[in-house]
């Protein structure tokens, strides 16, 4: 991976001494809130901002829980999709496990094309 060095950032000594915070610990912070805010503006996925940290994805989500900062944040329309997708999707496997018995062990050719067929109409 090949890495560029950005800007330094000038920082008035007293905005340490309020924050009582090293250097260090305040790079770390602007660092960890510019991966926040890029993941939540959808800029960068879980994974990219996890790595963008130098973490893994459950160490973002863990350092995420630790700021009681949500991990999914959608939209009411969003969660209005996905609960209509998870419907859409138990009604299609309810009426795949009832040709499965219905018909035996076997799926009919015209079986696999009626889920082909639902399944695009989803």
């Amino acid at each position: 991976m090949q890495t560029v060095t950005l800007p330094t950032i000038e920082v008035d000594n007293s905005i340490l001494l309020s924050l009582k915070s090293s250097t260090k610990e305040l790079a770390y912070k602007m660092k960890f809130y510019t991966a926040v805010a890029l993941y939540q503006k959808r800029k960068l996925s879980l994974g990219k901002s996890a790595e963008f940290l130098g973490m893994d994805r459950l160490d973002f989500i863990k350092a995420l829980q630790q700021e009681n900062i949500p991990i999914f944040d959608y939209s009411n329309n969003e969660i209005n999709e996905i609960v209509d997708d998870t419907e859409s999707l138990s009604k299609l496997l309810k009426w795949l496990l009832s040709q499965i018995t219905e018909k035996g062990r076997w799926i009919s050719k015209k079986v696999c094309n009626d889920v082909l067929r639902i399944c695009g109409e989803l």
